[in-house]
C-alpha cells in the first residue's frame, strides 16, 4: 500500500514527509524542515488524475516554446528587413552626393572642372614661366569631356594602386569604361530609391516587428501564470473562506481536491485566453509554427498508431532538456548543464516523476548490455571498467537519451559509480545463473526414475555438483531470508523513503577504485555545495519559495544588471557618435562641401532610427526599474525570518513583484500591438474582482 503510495505521489514523500535528527541537527535546521513541510501546498493527489497535473504544465510551456520560436523567426527578418532599409538610404544619399560633387562639386572643384571656392587651393609659382620663343604648331581642339566623366577617370586613376594590390593588375582606363561607370551612377540614383521604397513597403505590410511583440509578450506572460501556478499564489491561492450560501451561512471549506481542481481549471482558462489572443492577434497575416522539440520527424505508415497513442504521455529526458535549455538562456543569459556539487543521481530522482524515463540505472544496463553484444565493451566479472569503456558507455548513453555526447562528462565521477554498480549487478546475476544451471544438473545427475520398473536408481554425485549444490542451497537459503526481512522488518518502509529522499546509508564496496571516485565525489559535494541548498527547479510540479528566489529571482537580476549596463553603454556610444556627425555637417558647411551635409544628416538619421527601432532608451528605464524593485525585494526577503518566508502573504509579494518585473521589461521593446496581450491581462483582473466581489455579497 505505502508503496504503490509511493510510486503515485513521489513528491509526497520527498517534500512533505521528511525526516529530522534533534540530535545532530540544530534547532534553526530542524526549524527550517518541519516549517517547509508544513508550507508545501497539495498532498495525496487525487485518485484517477494521471498525468493532469503534469501534462497541462508542459502543455503550456510547449506553448510558450512555440511562441518564442516565432517571435524569434519574427524577429530576425525584422532586422533584416531594417538593416537592409538602412543600407539603402545610405547607399542612395551617398550616391546623390557623389553625382552632384562629381558634377559641379568639391570632387569637381578639387580636380579644376567647376568654378567655385575650394579650401585647399596649390600655391601659385612666384615667377610664371617664360614663354616659348618658337612654339609648335597647336593641335586640333580636343572633345570637352563631361566634368563626371573627368572627375571618375581622376578617381581611377587615383586608386589604380589600390587596384593593383587587389586584383594583381592595373584598370585599363578607356573612354568606354569612364562612360558606363557614369551611366552606372546615373542608374542607381534611379533605381536605388525604387528599391527602397519597395524594401520600406514589404517592411510595413509584413509588420515583423509587430508579430514578434505579440510573439515574445504572449509568452512571458504563460511563463508568469506556469510559476503562479506552481506556487499556488495570486490568482491561484485557493485557501480563502469559500463564501456563503443562499441563506447567508458559512459554506463548509474546500478540500485540498478541490482545491486543486479549482486551481487548474483556472490555470487551463487564462492560458486559453492569453494564447488565444496572441493566434487572433497573428491570423490575418501569418500562422504560427509549431515547437522544433514536439516536431517529429518523418514517421512511417506503421509508426502512426504507436506515435499517436503516446501523445499524452509526459515528456522524455531530451524534451525536457531543451526545454531547461531555453529558459536558461531565454530569461537568464546562460547555458545550462548537469548540477554539479550535489548527488547526480539523487537530481535525477526527483526529476524522473515528471519525465516519462526510466531510472538511470536501468538506462546504463540496457547500454552496456548493448555495447557488450556489439563487442565494443567486455565485462571481466566485477573487473572494473577501463577508463575508455567508460566514456564510450557515457556518450551511448547520452546519445541513446537524445542528448549531447558531452552532457555526463561534468558528473563522470558519479556516472563512473553507477557504471561499477551496474557491472557488479550484471556478475552477480551470471553467477546466480552459474548456480541454478548446475542445480539443475545436479538433480538430473542424481536420480532417475524407471517408470517401467518402478525402481528409483541413485548415483553418487561428482564434487562439483556437490559444491554447486550446497552453493545454490546457501543462495536459496539466503533469498529466503532476504524475502522474510523484507515481509517482516518494519523499518523497510522507512528505508525506502529516506532512500528517495537520499538519506539512505551509504553501501560498502571492497574495490579500491570505487572507493577512490565515491571519495572524490563526496570531496567535490562538499566543496561546491552551500550550508542550504535548495531543491532545482524542474520546471514542473509544486515550487517552494526558496527555490523561486534561487532559481528564478536571483539569475533574473543578474541578466538585468549585465543588459542593462550593456545598453546604457551602447545608448550613449551611439548618441555621442551621433553628435560628432551632426558637428561634421556644421565643419562641411563651413569649408564649402555643401553636398555632404547632406549624407552626415542621413548618417545621423539612420543612429537616431536605430535607437528608436532597438527601443534603447525605454529598455535602460525598463531595465533600471525592474532592478529597483527585484532588489529591494531580495532586501525584504533577506530581513524575514523562517517562518515568515513561509506564509501567503510573503509568496504572494515575491511571485507578483518579480513577474510584474519582468512583463514590464518585455513590454519596454515591443511595439504598441503587445497591448492586445496587456488588455487580456487586464480584463480578466476585472473578472476576478467581479468575482469576489460577488461571491462577498
Amino acid at each position: 500500500m505505502m508503496r504503490s503510495l509511493a510510486e503515485r505521489a513521489p513528491m509526497l514523500f520527498r517534500k512533505n514527509v521528511i525526516s529530522v535528527d534533534i540530535l545532530t541537527q540544530s534547532e534553526e535546521q530542524v526549524l527550517e524542515a518541519i516549517t517547509g513541510c508544513f508550507s508545501q501546498s497539495g498532498g495525496v493527489p487525487e485518485l484517477g488524475l494521471g498525468n493532469a497535473e503534469v501534462n497541462v504544465v508542459f502543455s503550456t510551456w510547449w506553448l510558450h516554446l512555440t511562441l518564442c520560436e516565432n517571435a524569434r523567426h519574427h524577429r530576425r527578418w525584422s532586422v533584416i528587413g531594417q538593416w537592409v532599409m538602412w543600407g539603402l538610404s545610405l547607399t542612395a544619399t551617398l550616391v546623390a552626393v557623389l553625382s552632384s560633387s562629381m558634377g559641379s562639386g568639391i570632387i569637381a572643384r578639387m580636380n579644376g572642372l567647376a568654378p567655385g571656392p575650394y579650401p585647399f587651393k596649390p600655391p601659385e609659382a612666384d615667377d610664371p614661366p617664360p614663354p616659348d620663343p618658337d612654339p609648335p604648331a597647336a593641335d586640333p581642339a580636343p572633345v570637352e569631356e563631361a566634368p563626371v566623366d573627368a572627375c571618375a577617370r581622376r578617381m581611377l586613376e587615383l586608386a589604380q594602386p589600390l587596384i593593383h594590390h587587389a586584383v594583381g593588375r592595373s584598370l585599363m582606363l578607356t573612354d568606354a569604361l569612364v562612360h558606363q561607370i557614369h551611366e552606372y551612377l546615373n542608374l542607381s540614383i534611379i533605381i536605388l530609391p525604387i528599391t527602397l521604397a519597395l524594401v520600406v513597403t514589404v517592411n510595413s505590410r509584413m509588420a515583423w516587428r509587430d508579430k514578434w511583440s505579440v510573439c515574445i509578450m504572449a509568452a512571458d506572460t504563460l511563463t508568469g501564470e506556469i510559476y503562479k501556478f506552481r506556487m499556488g499564489t495570486c490568482e491561484y491561492d485557493q485557501n480563502k473562506p469559500a463564501g456563503k450560501d443562499a441563506d447567508g451561512n458559512d459554506l463548509p471549506p474546500l478540500s485540498a481536491k478541490e482545491k486543486s481542481r479549482i486551481a487548474r481549471a483556472l490555470f487551463v482558462s487564462r492560458v486559453q485566453s492569453f494564447y488565444g489572443a496572441a493566434v487572433t492577434e497573428l491570423s490575418q497575416a501569418s500562422s504560427l509554427r509549431m515547437t522544433r522539440v514536439l516536431r517529429s520527424k518523418k514517421i512511417a505508415p506503421e509508426s502512426q498508431l504507436i506515435n499517436r497513442a503516446n501523445q499524452e504521455e509526459k515528456p522524455t529526458l531530451a524534451q525536457w532538456f531543451q526545454l531547461k535549455e531555453h529558459v536558461e538562456r531565454h530569461y537568464h543569459r546562460t547555458a545550462w548543464v548537469f548540477p554539479r556539487g550535489i548527488s547526480f543521481l539523487l537530481w535525477m530522482s526527483a526529476l524522473r516523476p515528471y519525465l516519462s524515463q526510466k531510472t538511470m540505472k536501468e538506462e546504463m544496463k540496457e547500454t552496456i548490455l548493448e555495447l557488450v553484444e556489439q563487442s565494443r565493451v567486455r565485462l571481466r566479472g566485477t573487473e572494473p571498467l577501463t577508463d575508455s569503456e567508460s566514456k564510450l558507455i557515457r556518450r551511448t548513453l547520452a546519445a541513446k537519451l537524445g542528448l549531447p555526447g558531452h552532457m555526463f562528462d561534468s558528473v563522470k565521477d558519479e556516472i563512473r559509480v553507477l557504471q561499477r554498480t551496474v557491472v557488479v549487478s550484471l556478475a552477480e546475476e551470471e553467477k546466480k545463473k552459474a548456480i541454478k544451471q548446475g542445480e539443475s544438473d545436479v538433480e538430473a545427475g542424481t536420480s532417475a526414475v524407471d517408470d517401467g520398473a518402478g525402481v528409483i536408481s541413485t548415483s553418487t554425485p561428482s564434487k562439483g555438483g556437490m559444491a554447486a549444490m550446497g552453493a545454490a542451497m546457501g543462495a536459496a537459503m539466503k533469498t529466503t531470508k532476504s524475502k522474510e526481512e523484507d515481509i517482516g522488518d518494519d523499518s523497510t518502509m522507512r528505508d525506502i523513503i529516506m532512500d528517495m529522499q537520499g538519506l539512505g546509508k551509504p553501501r560498502t564496496d571492497d574495490n579500491e577504485t570505487l572507493k577512490r571516485v565515491k571519495s572524490k565525489q563526496r570531496k567535490i559535494n562538499a566543496e561546491n555545495r552551500p550550508n542550504r541548498l535548495p531543491e532545482d527547479d524542474y520546471l514542473c510540479g509544486p515550487l517552494t519559495l526558496d527555490t523561486y528566489m534561487c532559481y528564478r529571482v536571483r539569475p533574473v537580476i543578474a541578466k538585468f544588471q549585465k543588459h542593462a549596463n550593456k545598453l546604457s553603454w551602447r545608448l550613449s556610444f551611439i548618441e555621442i557618435i551621433g553628435f560628432c556627425i551632426q558637428s561634421s555637417g556644421s565643419i562641411f558647411g563651413t569649408m564649402h562641401f555643401d553636398e555632404w551635409v547632406a549624407f552626415t544628416v542621413a548618417i545621423a538619421a539612420v543612429l537616431q532610427s536605430f535607437i528608436e527601432f532597438m527601443q534603447l532608451r525605454n529598455q535602460v528605464t525598463s531595465l533600471n526599474l525592474a532592478l529597483r524593485d527585484l532588489q529591494g525585494l531580495c532586501v525584504f526577503w533577506d530581513s524575514l525570518s523562517i517562518v515568515r518566508r513561509r506564509t501567503a502573504a510573503v509568496k504572494m509579494q515575491v511571485v507578483a513583484s518579480t513577474e510584474t518585473a519582468i512583463l514590464m521589461v518585455t513590454d519596454a521593446h515591443t511595439t504598441a500591438s503587445s497591448n492586445t496581450i496587456t488588455s487580456v491581462a487586464k480584463q480578466l483582473a476585472q473578472d476576478a474582482d467581479q468575482s469576489d466581489a460577488a461571491e462577498a455579497e
